[in-house]
Order: structure tokens, then C-alpha cells, then sequence
């Protein structure tokens, strides 16, 4: 596996519980494999709502040039083009997630959907799609927790949202674990 960058992601407000030992695991799993691994807390990251900005004007500009035009722009200035749309303390995260191989995307479930940090932070995703599809080709995998019902649900919209901006997730990519459920 030389040379793979994988990024977990803990999008639980609980600092060393079950979502955080469950994604740990599977990190330490792609090192032992020969992957260079990072954990990031989403809580540290993720301070306020997403704005609901996508600034399409940018991308449309873009599309309207000819396509020899378009040829001739690098793939740089379209990112820095769109590097106002995230805060601060978000930019960072994006560096990181456009420069690795995989990710991991842990959560806890509250009514069947993924906590805030980790929502908030795949709205942010959506204007990687601005950027080129910066995700475009890079692997996914998801772990959800919950205690009654609802994290195969997380998982699902965790993994609709990500395919639709060009993220493979490859067979056996979802894991959840209820709490309560015997055995």
C-alpha cells in the first residue's frame, strides 16, 4: 500500500468514545498495511454553520470559455478562485482531504443522521466539486454508531453524498455499530 495518505475523520462530540475507538481501529488497520494514517477531530475544526454559499458564478465563467481556452487554465487557479468560499479554520481540512488517498468518515447517530460536525463538513465538500472535482477518484469508507436504529442510514447518505462528487467507495466500505444489538 506505499505511499497511500488515509485521513480518518471523527465527527463525534465525544473525545475517545465508541466512534472515535471503532475509526481509530480501522486507522491503525491501514498502517499495518503500509498506509500513512491521520486522525482529525471534526469538533476542533467545524465552529459554526455552513453558509450555503457554492459561488457557482465562478464554474459557470469557467464552462462558458471555449474548450482550447480552458485548456490553457491550470487547475490551480480554479481552486484559488474558490478559497474565499471556506472559513479559516476549514481550510486547512480541505488541503488535507485534496491531497489524501482515502478517508475514513466516523459519526454517531441522532435521528438517523450524521452529527453535526461531520454534516456541516461534507456541506463544505460540495464546493470541491468548483474546484475541478478535487475528490474526484479518491476512496471512501464510513462508520457509523448508534444505540438503537438509523446508522446503515447514516452510512448511505454519508456514501450518496460523497459518490456524487466522484469518491469511489469500494465493496465492504460501511460499518455501523448499534450499542444495544446482542452479540
Amino acid at each position: 500500500m506505499g505511499n497511500i495518505r488515509v485521513i480518518g475523520f471523527d465527527g463525534s462530540p465525544v473525545q475517545g468514545g465508541t466512534c472515535a475507538t471503532i475509526l481509530q481501529r480501522a486507522l491503525s488497520g491501514a498502517e499495518r498495511a503500509g498506509a500513512s494514517i491521520e486522525l482529525v477531530r471534526l469538533q476542533e475544526f467545524i465552529t459554526a454553520p455552513f453558509h450555503g454559499v457554492h459561488d457557482p458564478k465562478i464554474e459557470n465563467v469557467y464552462k462558458a470559455l471555449p474548450k482550447p481556452v480552458r485548456r490553457l487554465i491550470p487547475q490551480k487557479v480554479r481552486q484559488l478562485a474558490t478559497d474565499h468560499l471556506f472559513p479559516e479554520e476549514v481550510k486547512p481540512l480541505i488541503a488535507k482531504i485534496e491531497k489524501a488517498d482515502a478517508f475514513i468518515f466516523a459519526s454517531p447517530t441522532w435521528w438517523s443522521m450524521p452529527s453535526d460536525f461531520l454534516k456541516t463538513f461534507l456541506n463544505y465538500l460540495t464546493i470541491c466539486d468548483y474546484r475541478g472535482y478535487s475528490l474526484r477518484g479518491k476512496v471512501a469508507g464510513f462508520v457509523s454508531v448508534c444505540e438503537e436504529e438509523g446508522a446503515q442510514h447514516v452510512n448511505a447518505l454519508l456514501q450518496n453524498a460523497l459518490t456524487q462528487m466522484g469518491v469511489a467507495t469500494p465493496p465492504f466500505c460501511s460499518f455501523f455499530f448499534n450499542k444495544k444489538m446482542p452479540g
